[in-house]
């Protein structure tokens, strides 16, 4: 991690990210010898608590603005982290003391003791709700502006699958410049 904090001089590759999901399946499948099943599962997606964050987050999001999921766009967490005014290195120092708080919770549930098991759900429930809130993923105006943005998007492609739908029925019947194109295309 240090040689890849910004700016970067050392990028992970497919060797490094096989051996770190590695190892996680390694400490996922031993902490299932000594823990029940419910922390044995708990545990792995505390550790990977961001990306896994990150990656449901931008499929409803995704959803809700009627958008394709496979599509580029800026509305990842370090890019709503950036757009609040955070520098990189300050962005990238929330995510790494979110996933710190996510880490410790996992170790705390592997414990036998029911309290730091309740101290550890409350950490991640209050560290999740607040960067969520932080970012703009909880609060309703903003879930309604993205609604709204998502029916103005599905409106868009409603227009266009009609305008292309009225030229391909204006080459059928009138050749390349019938009156159906000049119409689809005031719609």
């Amino acid at each position: 991690l240090v040689f890849n904090f910004n700016p970067a001089s050392i990028f992970m590759g497919d060797a490094g990210a096989n051996c770190l999901g590695y190892l996680m399946a390694v400490v996922a499948s031993q902490t299932t010898r000594k823990q029940s099943t419910a922390v044995s599962i708990a545990v792995p997606l505390l550790v990977l608590g961001i990306p896994l964050l990150d990656a449901a987050l931008t499929m409803v999001r995704r959803a809700l603005l009627r958008e394709g999921i496979f599509t580029s766009e800026r509305g990842h967490l370090h890019h709503r982290l950036l757009h609040l005014g955070l520098s990189h290195r300050r962005a990238v120092l929330v995510l790494y003391g979110v996933t710190l708080v996510l880490c410790l919770s996992g170790l705390a549930l592997q414990a036998a003791l029911p309290p730091l098991q309740l101290a550890a759900g409350v950490a991640v429930s209050f560290t999740v709700f607040g960067l969520m809130f932080w970012t703009g993923y909880v609060r309703p105006r903003d879930l309604m502006a993205m609604y709204n943005r998502g029916e103005e998007n599905n409106a868009r492609q409603w227009r266009l699958e009609s305008v292309c739908h009225a030229i391909g029925r204006s080459h059928r019947l009138h050749g390349r410049h019938g009156s159906h194109v000049r119409h689809a295309l005031h719609v």
